[in-house]
């Protein structure tokens, strides 16, 4: 939408998204929003830095109610529409039954190799499930890793879903500030690594080309996969996405 915003020489693009935006000495940067149970930004932290000179969103300094009642005074007929939920793309947001194509059998084992039980299709699970496994044990079982190559899924204690740091790739920052020229940089800041999450207390550190997050107390089950979203308090710093667990 950005390209062809800028194909046709639009003034700006509107979106709907619950973020909001913010100039400070002649720089954007992004925040979280008014209304902090609609917050985006864990989904909108990719946003370039050039694109927030076309983007608007109008949204981020109104709560959802507001919005509704501004609808409704507009005659708009989709002023009480329920919310969306989920995957958009897929009407019955049944995303299983969506990839059912995909699906392959494999291997349940825990963490010394030993085959526990067989799954039917890795889309079935999440690092940190619980329920759902089939596998009787004394002790509760939990996903803590995904092998998507070898199609199989790991089960440990709880105690294993536990990490201090991560790898990140995929990266984008909104902290002009901040010199990333540099080859080792520290940044105390916050992560979230999962859009329902609270962020939690760490530094992002770069050593030469590699950039990782230590968070200061362990967090539960870092997926290789998902988002990890920077903060300083309610602006939006950044992120990248999980490449491992380091430790």
């Amino acid at each position: 939408l950005l390209s062809f915003a800028r194909k046709i020489n639009a003034k700006s693009l509107v979106t709907g998204h619950y973020i909001k935006k913010v100039k400070i000495d002649n720089e954007w940067r992004l925040y979280i929003p008014q209304d902090r149970d609609r917050d985006q930004s864990y989904f909108l932290f990719t946003m370039k830095k050039d694109d927030l000179d076309l983007i608007e969103f109008p949204l981020g300094d109104y709560k959802k109610d507001e919005i509704r009642d501004l609808a409704l005074k507009l005659k708009l007929h989709v002023f009480d529409k329920s919310d969306s939920q989920d995957i958009c793309f897929i009407p019955d947001g049944d995303y299983k039954k969506f990839i059912k194509s995909n699906k392959k059998k494999g291997e349940i084992l825990d963490l010394s190799g030993n085959v526990l039980s067989f799954h039917d299709g890795i889309q079935n699970f999440t690092v940190g499930q619980r329920r759902g496994l089939g596998i009787a044990n004394e002790d509760p079982l939990y996903v803590v890793d995904i092998i998507k190559d070898k199609n199989q899924i790991i089960v440990g204690d709880k105690k294993d879903l536990l990490g201090k740091s991560l790898l990140l790739g995929d990266l984008n920052f909104i902290m002009p500030e901040y010199d990333l020229s540099k080859k080792t940089v520290e940044i105390p800041c916050s992560a979230k690594i999962r859009s329902l999450s609270e962020p939690k207390k760490g530094k992002l550190i770069k050593q030469s080309t590699s950039y990782s997050f230590e968070f200061d107390e362990p967090a539960e089950a870092i997926t290789k996969g998902q988002a990890c979203v920077l903060y300083d308090n309610d602006r939006v710093l950044g992120g990248g996405i999980i490449k491992q667990k380091l430790n």
